[in-house]
C-alpha cells in the first residue's frame, strides 16, 4: 500500500512540473511585424488565373483584389499571416467569379513552397518567406521577370 502511495505522489509531482515546464516554456511565439514575402499562382481548371507577388508583415492582414478591364473583380484575396520562428503560418480566403469563399490554413517553413487544393478545380502554389534573409536575397536576384496577370473578359 505504501508503494501505491509513493508512486501516485510522484506522477503527480510529475504532471505539476510538466505544466509548470509547459508555462514557463511555451515554445515560439508570434512574431508582430516582420516583413514577409508571398509568391503565388492561383490555377481554376487547369489555368493560371493570377500570380501576384505581395509583400505584408506578420500579424497585419495582406489583401489583393484583381479586376477585369470593367472593373468587374476577377480574383480577391486575404492572407493573414503569422510568424513562429521558421514557420509561417497563414489563413488564405480566396474568392474568384465562379467559386467564391474559399480558404484554408495551413503552415510552411521559411522559404518554402506548398501546393494547396482549395476546390474542385482551384489549385494555389505559394512561396512565403521573410524578406530580411538570405533565401530571399538569392530569389530576388534569380527570380524571372514578372508576367501579366491574364486576362479573364
Amino acid at each position: 500500500m505504501r508503494w501505491l502511495r509513493i508512486t501516485l505522489i510522484g506522477l503527480l509531482l510529475g504532471l505539476a512540473c510538466a505544466a509548470a515546464a509547459a508555462e514557463l516554456f511555451p515554445g515560439p511565439r508570434a512574431e508582430e511585424g516582420v516583413p514577409l514575402y508571398f509568391s503565388l499562382e492561383v490555377r481554376q481548371k487547369g489555368h493560371v488565373v493570377a500570380r501576384p507577388q505581395l509583400l505584408g508583415a506578420s500579424g497585419h492582414d495582406v489583401r489583393a483584389v484583381l479586376r477585369s478591364r470593367d472593373g468587374t473583380p476577377r480574383m480577391e484575396l486575404l492572407l493573414q499571416p503569422s510568424l513562429h520562428g521558421s514557420k509561417v503560418g497563414l489563413d488564405m480566403h480566396l474568392a474568384l467569379p465562379d467559386e467564391p469563399g474559399l480558404g484554408k490554413s495551413f503552415s510552411l517553413r521559411h522559404a518554402e513552397e506548398a501546393s494547396l487544393k482549395l476546390g474542385p478545380d482551384v489549385d494555389v502554389r505559394v512561396l512565403a518567406m521573410r524578406v530580411q534573409s538570405p533565401e530571399f536575397e538569392a530569389y530576388m536576384r534569380n527570380a524571372p521577370p514578372i508576367e501579366e496577370s491574364p486576362d479573364r473578359d
